[in-house]
């Protein structure tokens, strides 16, 4: 895979963790459903939903920007089970096939 291809999952990577780390923060932020909760508990939640929503909508848009040029997806999509068959079906990272093949496709049509 090309340096622009790791690059790609590099930050691919990165913003899925911090999109799951607020996602998890949020998750313990919620408050009670009782009506006592109190008002710093309220603020966490607030703040830890403010956070997910930027973290949501930075993977959203990362993800919106590596749209495939009309007829290569489905290319990409074949190439990558086929390595994904060859590697011996492994459990887990799926993005490292696509982006090899996405790559590889990429390439091939320069």
């Amino acid at each position: 895979m090309g340096h622009a291809g790791l690059a790609r999952e590099s930050e691919y990577e990165r913003l899925r963790a911090e999109y799951n780390a607020a996602f998890a923060e949020l998750c313990a932020a919620q408050p009670s459903m009782n009506r006592g909760a109190d008002e710093a508990a309220q603020e966490r939640f607030e703040q830890a939903l403010a956070s997910y929503r930027e973290s949501r909508g930075r993977l959203a848009r990362f993800l919106a920007g590596l749209e495939l040029v009309a007829g290569q997806y489905d290319d990409v999509r074949a190439l990558a089970h086929r390595l994904w068959e060859e590697e011996g079906r492994p459990i887990g990272k799926p993005e490292q096939h696509w982006y090899r093949a996405e790559a590889l496709v990429r390439s091939a049509r320069q």
